[in-house]
């Protein structure tokens, strides 16, 4: 399947974004942990913003206001859902705003979004 782009005056916030999840998982041992090889690059801009171990959860609450925020610019579907790209912007707790592009999976049967990766834009 291919991806579906969505046009600037049609976008529209993530399905059931109310219901976004962030995986412990994913917060504290992938986009804030400097060990992991795929998110250290990662936990070092979010620890540039303000975002720590410590005060993951903040980042955790971040993102998911950033799920029902932001705006559905590309639906990727696949065999068992779809992927969503969700571009927004953060206030961090550095005073600054950040742009943000963030996956999620959006599957069957519960159709809750659960966090795939988020990292800054341009």
């Amino acid at each position: 399947m291919q991806p579906v782009d969505q046009p600037d005056a049609d976008r529209e916030p993530l399905l059931n974004c109310e219901q976004a999840e962030i995986a412990d998982a994913k917060l504290y041992r992938y986009l804030l942990n400097h060990e992991h090889p795929e998110g250290k690059s990662k936990a070092r801009f979010y620890e540039l913003i303000g975002y720590t171990l410590d005060n993951g959860e903040q980042l955790q609450a971040d993102l998911l206001w950033l799920a029902c925020s932001g705006s559905v610019t590309q639906i990727k579907p696949n065999r068992i859902g779809s992927k969503y790209v969700v571009v927004g912007s953060i206030d961090a707790p550095n005073g600054k705003r950040y742009n943000i592009l963030s996956i999620w999976a959006v599957e069957s049967p519960d159709e809750k979004p659960r966090l795939i990766i988020a990292y800054p834009t341009n």
